[in-house]
């Protein structure tokens, strides 16, 4: 696993220095021949992929898509090599420039989801024996696969955007009902909890800015901060609680929570809409 995450350090690296070289051309500081770097299979990433990838990266079809993206983005350098010896002028090579980023950071996702391995997965090693709590926690991690899954494909944009706020969404949900749990049952670990809580929902929202915004190699530290969420909070700070909460109604008071926080809407929406009644 440690040669795995090294060769492919390496490849990230030396693809980025391409991008960089694709600049310094763009911008005539470069006395790098267009037509070589225009070349897919002249670089060490297209080198890597007709070679030693098919060794590291198992999937198929994060392969392919890794390759299809790898091609596309010397497709697109071409376009802009043309454009620097056209005659006539071109006036959109920086949008073309702006393409070459955009596919270039979706290959330095799908490779450093690639890197940090397969995702650990649920197991009743997991398991708090609350049940309410037990499948939140399984839903979470199907979130996380599902978010690690998309940047192993090269999902960008928007379609990631959204995969990410579900997950927020949700872990400020199961947070918020652990809490309201805590408070009920005056839970001596509550305060602590509330704490973790807050810094775990902090981190993922960061991580989560500064993805979108395509900071390089941050989809690795992504998925190993969920990872390492995931497990060291659930196996130490949840199960503290789970011997406190074994023989308690915590379904009653979720239930009952989630019955006062929908009247408590429905007010609202009356008190906002003037001569309306309940059962309107």
């Amino acid at each position: 696993q440690a040669l795995k995450r090294l060769e492919i350090s390496r490849v990230i690296l030396s693809h980025l220095t391409w991008v960089g070289t694709a600049r310094a051309i763009l911008d005539g500081t470069s006395t790098t021949d267009p037509a070589t770097h225009s070349d897919h299979a002249a670089s060490e990433l297209g080198q890597w992929l007709l070679t030693e990838a098919k060794t590291t990266i198992t999937d198929r079809e994060v392969l392919k898509n890794l390759t299809t993206a790898q091609r596309s983005l010397h497709v697109t350098f071409g376009l802009i090599s043309d454009c620097l010896t056209d005659d006539t002028g071109c006036t959109d090579v920086e949008e073309r420039f702006a393409d070459l980023l955009q596919i270039s950071q979706q290959i330095v996702e799908m490779l450093t989801a690639a890197q940090t391995g397969s995702f650990v997965e649920w197991s009743p090693a997991f398991a708090v024996d609350v049940e309410e709590f037990d499948r939140h926690h399984q839903r979470l991690f199907e979130l996380v696969e599902s978010l690690y899954q998309a940047m192993s494909r090269g999902v960008t944009g928007n379609d990631l955007s959204s995969l990410f706020d579900e997950l927020v969404s949700y872990t400020q949900y199961h947070f918020t009902s652990e809490e309201r749990v805590f408070e009920h049952f005056a839970y001596p670990g509550c305060a602590e909890q509330q704490k973790q809580h807050q810094e775990l929902v902090n981190g993922v929202e960061k991580l989560r800015r500064e993805l979108l915004e395509g900071r390089p190699m941050v989809a690795v530290e992504v998925m190993e901060f969920l990872r390492d969420w995931l497990t060291n909070h659930i196996k130490g700070c949840d199960k503290a609680y789970a011997a406190f909460l074994r023989d308690k109604n915590v379904g009653e008071v979720l239930r009952e929570s989630t019955l006062r926080g929908a009247a408590g809407r429905r007010e609202k929406h009356d008190r906002d809409q003037p001569g309306t009644e309940y059962g309107e």
